[in-house]
Order: C-alpha cells, then sequence, then structure tokens
C-alpha cells in the first residue's frame, strides 16, 4: 500500500505517496490527472498519521512558516544559525 512504486518512475528506489496507474487513462485532462494525484497522496498522508508514529512530523503552513522551520529545527536537531537572518528571509517583521 503505501511502499508501492510509480511505474516508470526516474526514481524507483522511493516509495510511493500517490499512485494513479496508468496515466494514458487522463488523456489531456491534466485537472483530472492533478486531482487523482492528490486525492491518492491524502488517503496515503491519513494513513502514515494514522499510525501515530512519534517520528512523523506533519508540518502546518497555518502555522508560519517560522514556526514550521523552528519545529523541524527541533525535531531533526538541527539548529537555526540566525533567527532573525531568517526571519528576514521570509518576510516576518518580528520572531
Amino acid at each position: 500500500m503505501i511502499t508501492q512504486r510509480i511505474t516508470g518512475c526516474a526514481r524507483t528506489d522511493q516509495p510511493c505517496l500517490a499512485e494513479v496507474g496508468d496515466v494514458t487513462r487522463f488523456g489531456s485532462d491534466f485537472d483530472r490527472y492533478t486531482a487523482t494525484v492528490l486525492l491518492e497522496y491524502f488517503i496515503r498522508l491519513q494513513a502514515i498519521h494514522g499510525l501515530n508514529n512519534p517520528l512523523n512530523g506533519f508540518f502546518d503552513y497555518a502555522d508560519g512558516a517560522f514556526e514550521m522551520m523552528e519545529a523541524f529545527s527541533a525535531f531533526s536537531r538541527i539548529p537555526i544559525k540566525d533567527a532573525a537572518q531568517l526571519s528576514e528571509r521570509l518576510n516576518i517583521t518580528a520572531v
């Protein structure tokens, strides 16, 4: 299920999150293809989330870009070297 691979994918060593099968069935309907990919992605993401593994990290853009970077930094133990510079690059006025 979650470890299915995309047939013909350039990176066949990577697990697949959005198996859509034979893409020729979409013809030239790129909107339908995109909707199917997103649907399959979110179904599998929901399954991963349901595993309740403490090593799974989920980030919400609604929390803010800087907050996501802080959470990732804490999770990965990769420090943010210069929080003020990061804020400036993200166009945040206050940290």
